[in-house]
C-alpha cells in the first residue's frame, strides 16, 4: 500500500527521505488532459503517483542506496514502475506536474481549496470518502488530491462548478466533517484566519480553545494584534 511504500521507504534511507509528495490517478490524469505537451513520465494508469527525493552528501553511494530501496520496494510488491531523475532538468520536469499546473486551477475555476492533515494511515481513507461524499451532493464535481504524505499534510481542490456560498458550505461541511471523525485537523499549512475560525472546534476540544483565548488574551489584551483571526 502507499502508507507501506512510505514506511520502508523512511526505514531503506535511513532518515535521508527529503519529498515523499502524493498525486492521487484523477489529479495525474487532470494534468495530462490539460497540458496536452507535457511529457508524462508514467502511464495514466495508476493508483497514485509519488514524488520521492533523498538528501545526501555523497552522490554515487546515496544514488546506489536510493536506487536499491526502489529496487527492493518493486519487489515487495508496493511500487509498479518508477523514473528516475539523471539531472535538474529531468528533476524540474517532475515535478512540474505537481507545481507548473495553473491551467488545471484555470480550467476548474470558480473551486474550493483545502488544506489538512490526519494520521498517514487513514489518508486513503479521507480520499475515498471525500471524493464519494461530495459526489452525492454534487454529481459533476471534479475532487483533486494530492499533498505531502510524509508531513500528514494533504490538498483538495474542490470545484462544483459555482462559487455560492451555500455550495462552499456544503463542501466544507463534508470536508471537515471527515477530518474531525478521522482525527485530523481543519488546517496544516495556511493556518485558521477567518474561513476556518468556525471549524476549528472540530479539531481542537473546549479546553484547548479556552487556552488559546487565555493566551490571546495574555499576549494581546487589546485585542490590537491580527484581530479577529483565530479565535
Amino acid at each position: 500500500s502507499l502508507i507501506s511504500f512510505l514506511s520502508l521507504m523512511d526505514q531503506e534511507l535511513s532518515g535521508g527521505l527529503g519529498a515523499f509528495e502524493v498525486m492521487w490517478s484523477n489529479y495525474y490524469n487532470c494534468v495530462i488532459d490539460n497540458y496536452p505537451s507535457m511529457k508524462m513520465p508514467l502511464t495514466p494508469d495508476y493508483k497514485f503517483y509519488v514524488l520521492l527525493e533523498m538528501l545526501g552528501s555523497d552522490q554515487v553511494t546515496d544514488e546506489e542506496k536510493f536506487i536499491n530501496s526502489l529496487e527492493f520496494a518493486a519487489r515487495e510488491e508496493l511500487i509498479s514502475d518508477v523514473v528516475i531523475a539523471k539531472s535538474d532538468n529531468d528533476r524540474n520536469k517532475l515535478w512540474a506536474i505537481r507545481e507548473d499546473v495553473y491551467e488545471i486551477y484555470k480550467k476548474l475555476s470558480p473551486s474550493f481549496t483545502y488544506d489538512v492533515s490526519m494520521p498517514i494511515k487513514l489518508m486513503e481513507i479521507f480520499s475515498e470518502k471525500s471524493i464519494y461524499e461530495i459526489k452525492n451532493v454534487f454529481p459533476d464535481a471534479t475532487t483533486l488530491i494530492f499533498g505531502h504524505l510524509g508531513d500528514g499534510n494533504l490538498h483538495a481542490v474542490v470545484s462544483v462548478g459555482d462559487s455560492l456560498d451555500s455550495s462552499h458550505q456544503k463542501i466544507n461541511d463534508i470536508i471537515y466533517g471527515i477530518v474531525s471523525n478521522l482525527g485530523g485537523s481543519v488546517s496544516a499549512e495556511h493556518g485558521i484566519g477567518i474561513e476556518k475560525r468556525n471549524y476549528l472546534k472540530l479539531s481542537r476540544n473546549h479546553e484547548e480553545i479556552t487556552l488559546m483565548r487565555n493566551l490571546k488574551k495574555t499576549l494581546d489584551p487589546n485585542g490590537i494584534l491580527n484581530p479577529g483571526k483565530v479565535i
